[in-house]
């Protein structure tokens, strides 16, 4: 198997395994949300939307890696060359929505089980930087190149537009993560003062800031991310950018895994009887 395959068949496995997990936890909510507790709300239908902007997220992985991702320019049709880039830019799209739509899911859970100011506040500027870092990002990546079809035309027409400097969006790039791991890490660890003073037993108080505090994992993506960002610069973009692809879609889907596990207590209450419990309240 070739490297080129090696790192096609990476991205396509990357996609088809979290797909099917995030959509698995997603749908477990919406059933405990909509049937079990009754109380279905808007950080319920911001985490279908996010789960809907993935799943194009992943298709666009796949289709990209069936005309050319993670293979060199120069093994490559041009027609499929830029088939492959363009489905490269609209995972561009989807992973912008797919973000912001998960942690303002996240940050409106939170703030039903949180009364003091201070943390609202929190929680508030936690989706305000998200909303802002997100739209901003998505708007620089996808109208970097004038006209916008030169973002995948540009490798069999080189003289067909101009794009903006490579520099601007790999620093752009690294701004946007930065502001991502740091919601991320905010999101992650205010549960722990969220819960601490809660009246339920201390495994059952543990097990939910492990739960609700998962943010943190699909930060470290984030993170794990940001030194493959410089291979935006390189010339053979679709081979050398499969590692952003990868932990981007890591990211996305983590992320709302995460959101969606802390909303399944209430079913583990109604598989293990724990309602009887005393100290559930």
């Amino acid at each position: 198997m070739s490297e080129e395959h090696s790192r096609k068949i990476a991205v396509q496995t990357v996609a088809a395994v979290f797909l099917p997990i995030a959509t698995i936890t997603v749908m477990l909510r919406i059933y405990v949300r909509g049937w079990i507790v009754k109380a279905f709300g808007w950080d319920d239908g911001a985490m279908v939307v996010a789960l809907l902007f993935y799943a194009m997220f992943c298709a666009c992985m796949i289709g990209g890696t069936l005309y050319g991702t993670g293979y060199k320019f120069a093994h490559l049709e041009p027609a499929n060359a830029a088939i492959a880039m363009k489905y490269w830019w609209l995972c561009e799209i989807a992973y912008c929505f797919s973000s912001i739509g998960c942690k303002i899911s996240v940050c409106i859970f939170l703030m039903r089980i949180t009364i003091r100011r201070l943390h609202i506040w929190t929680l508030y500027i936690v989706m305000a930087l998200t909303v802002l870092a997100g739209l901003v990002f998505m708007f620089l990546m996808l109208l970097q190149c004038h006209p916008l079809a030169y973002f995948w035309t540009r490798a069999a027409d080189p003289d067909g537009g101009w794009c903006i400097s490579i520099d601007i969006i790999i620093s752009m790039t690294y701004v946007y993560s930065a502001f991502a791991a740091l919601c991320d890490f905010t999101v992650g660890i205010l549960p722990i003062f969220l819960v601490h003073k809660l009246h339920m037993k201390r495994q059952t108080k543990i097990a939910v800031m492990g739960i609700l505090g998962m943010a943190c994992i699909a930060s470290s993506a984030v993170i794990v991310r940001i030194p493959f960002v410089k291979t935006f610069a390189d010339d053979d973009f679709l081979y050398a950018t499969i590692q952003i692809a990868i932990w981007s879609n890591i990211e996305a889907g983590l992320g709302i895994t995460a959101g969606s596990l802390a909303t399944l207590r209430p079913l583990l209450r109604v598989i293990m009887g724990s309602r009887t419990d005393p100290d559930y309240s």
